[in-house]
């Protein structure tokens, strides 16, 4: 257990130290970025091996579960590889967008679901409106983020029929930051219902 708590700790400063702007001078060495999960984990062993120890198969599985909850798992190769391809295509303007974008909503990697989320809000796609409340649905901590994604792309859409289950799930939204998202998607969907 505590070297699962090791290597949580080391993984979670190194995502938020590597993913600070660097702000180092000419005399300091720059900041190294992590960009992807694999190198966070390669960092993170060479933590370990540095204390003399080398991570079990447990370890690793926790690791696993920690990153994936974190929402870390979408910078997985195969998320970012995903991603790119989703992103080349609804940049093309294709007429396939809209239905990688709904694909995507559907999809079970968080990151995968935020970026069709946000993709939604921006087009304004209303026949997205089912899928990003479906979204709204998804509690677990992993899914925060596209729960925020899709209660913004829901105010941005302006679909009436998204104000009644916003307000359910803001009513059971436990993340202050994701139900703040639901009550300015609630003022955006009344206001254009008056307007």
């Amino acid at each position: 257990m505590t070297t699962f708590l090791i290597i949580v700790a080391v993984i979670v400063v190194l995502y938020f130290v590597f993913r600070k702007k660097d702000t180092s001078t000419a005399s300091q060495q720059p900041v190294q970025r992590l960009e992807t999960e694999s190198e966070m984990r390669s960092a993170g062993e060479q933590y370990l091996a540095g204390k003399g120890k080398s991570p079990s198969v447990k370890d690793k599985q926790l690791v696993d579960e920690v990153m994936k909850s974190s929402g870390l798992a979408a910078q997985t190769p195969s998320g970012s590889n995903r991603l790119k391809e989703l992103t080349n295509l609804v940049n093309s303007n294709s007429s396939e967008a809209t239905k990688a974008i709904i694909e995507a909503l559907q999809d079970h990697d968080p990151g995968i679901c935020r970026w069709a989320a946000e993709a939604s809000g921006e087009r304004r796609l209303r026949e997205a409106a089912p899928y990003l409340i479906k979204l709204l649905s998804r509690t677990d901590q992993s899914f925060m983020y596209p729960r925020k994604s899709a209660a913004r792309a829901l105010g941005a859409i302006g679909d009436s029929q998204a104000l009644e289950p916003l307000r359910e799930a803001y009513s059971s939204e436990q993340v202050r930051g994701v139900k703040e998202a639901m009550g300015e998607a609630i003022e955006q969907l009344l206001k254009s219902s008056k307007g």
